[in-house]
């Protein structure tokens, strides 16, 4: 078992359920994004992945825009003897020890790109749900460290500096994230993820950690593959039809497309309860695309901010946007519906 300092301050809520859950160390999309998506400028609007395969290589080529709904997991863009990133887009990357340095002398941005080793634990009550308790129809904790750990490596050397995330419904995660899950003596998948910090409070208040409550918005790159963008889709209305990229109308050159679900309006309060009564008021047959956005930097030094938009299945049309809530607050999603 790993041994980690115990605190004099009470531990976060999320804290406890990483314990509870087994982690004992302290510390397609219809649009499939190219490389440049990954890494360098701003990405031209991601396209989609062909259905037979799992993987796809990178192209120079410009893909269709439109595509047979996926099913397998984030595509494979590039060969896994990539070199580890150092952005996602424009943004830097940093690691979890100066992510926390940085939220503790009050210079965190609001949504950052953060590389080190992952990993991750199910929530409760999900076995049932489509991919099992690691899938993406359920809400996942893990922990994301300076470098890669077991629980031996702990009890012999410091522990590494240290961030605990969540990774929503609507996240997939990748097959070396998902290979090391629940685990602690695999030392962890090397990721880069994009996310935020979800905290009413400031990091210090009342306990809490400046490195708990991350909420991780999309895997970019994990053991030397970069991860492409995959659309989840509701069992019921995954039917292999084609179907419109819907980001193709709605991002401007300086957004950045984090995640989409196509589900039942019923469904969405299980993503997100701030787009669950926009998503009500519409006809209940008609599904909707749920889907997280990065704003443009459209100025030097303008804060990235996150935001979401419901749209019409049918004809793409928007039928409201706005800013994240408590998007982790429930256990699962309606994968089944």
């Amino acid at each position: 078992m790993i041994v980690e300092p115990t605190p004099t301050n009470p531990r976060s809520p999320l804290r406890q359920a990483l314990r509870l859950g087994g982690l004992v160390l302290p510390v397609a999309m219809l649009a499939a994004v190219t490389g440049a998506a990954i890494l360098g400028p701003r990405p031209e609007p991601p396209t989609v992945p062909p259905p037979a395969a799992d993987v796809t290589p990178a192209s120079p080529a410009a893909p269709p825009s439109t595509a047979p709904s996926p099913s397998p997991g984030p595509a494979i863009l590039v060969g896994a003897d990539d070199p580890a990133p150092t952005q996602f887009g424009d943004l830097p990357a940093s690691t979890p020890g100066e992510l926390i340095a940085a939220r503790d002398g009050g210079r965190s941005p609001t949504t950052v790109a953060v590389s080190g080793y992952l990993q991750v634990t199910a929530g409760a009550g999900c076995a049932d749900q489509p991919g099992g308790p690691m899938g993406p129809w359920c809400v996942r904790t893990g922990i994301l460290a300076d470098w890669w750990w077991t629980a031996m490596s702990t009890l012999t050397g410091p522990v590494p500096p240290h961030i605990h995330l969540v990774v929503p419904v609507g996240v997939r995660l990748p097959e070396a994230v998902e290979r090391t899950a629940g685990s602690t003596d695999e030392g962890g998948a090397h990721v880069l993820v994009v996310g935020h910090f979800d905290d009413a409070s400031p990091c210090g208040a009342n306990g809490r950690s400046c490195g708990d409550g991350f909420v991780v918005e999309r895997f970019a790159w994990a053991d030397g593959v970069r991860v492409g963008l995959t659309p989840l889709i509701a069992d019921r209305l995954d039917t292999g039809t084609q179907r419109p990229n819907p980001f193709m109308l709605i991002l401007d050159d300086a957004d950045m497309p984090l995640s989409a679900v196509l589900v039942w309006p019923n469904a969405v309060a299980s993503i997100d309860p701030a787009a669950a009564t926009l998503a009500a008021a519409g006809p209940p047959s008609e599904p909707v695309w749920y889907l997280r956005v990065l704003d443009g930097a459209r100025s030097p030094g303008m804060e990235r901010h996150i935001r979401w938009m419901l749209l019409a299945e049918k004809d793409l049309r928007v039928l409201g946007s706005g800013r994240p809530s408590e998007r982790t607050a429930g256990a699962a999603g309606a994968g089944a519906g």
